[in-house]
């Protein structure tokens, strides 16, 4: 016979914990992921121009008017990816080596037309059978796999 629980033991810390633990919210979304870049054309023109996102802004960056920033979003309109504009460096290398890699998912039909996109516009990957492994301008390792 399982252990029945009391009234007592159900508003315990313990026995929140443990429900949160078994009963994971599902209201818990990632925002979009800050690249800080020297090279912010050229970070730019890969993200929306070779990886496909699409762009919904390019602006001074709010807390630092000396900075462009651009917001890039998936197919849903989503905020994913936020390039933020550096002249130093230093800074954008110690951030980004925070980060090790970003992985995407897309349809089948896109993961074939963004090789396709690669390789004509000579950007170097390897392909682990439906995996794409490249890089980004400034080298954040970014991992495409295609899905059904």
């Amino acid at each position: 016979m399982g252990h029945v629980p009391t009234t007592s033991s159900l508003t315990s810390p313990e026995s929140v914990l443990d429900r949160a633990i078994r009963q994971p919210s599902s209201t818990v979304w990632l925002g979009p992921i800050r690249v800080i870049t020297p090279r912010f054309e050229e970070a730019l023109g890969f993200y929306s121009g070779t990886l496909g996102l699409s762009l919904r802004t390019v602006e001074r960056h709010p807390l630092h008017f000396d900075r462009l920033r651009a917001v890039l979003i998936d197919a849903e309109g989503h905020d994913m990816i936020e390039l933020v504009e550096t002249q130093d460096k230093a800074e954008a290398t110690r951030t980004n080596e925070l980060v090790s890699q970003l992985s995407f998912r897309l349809p089948k039909r896109s993961w074939h037309a963004l090789r396709a996109r690669l390789n004509t516009q000579a950007v170097g990957y390897k392909q682990r059978e439906e995996t794409l492994i490249l890089h980004d301008p400034d080298g954040l390792r970014l991992k495409v796999t295609g899905c059904a």
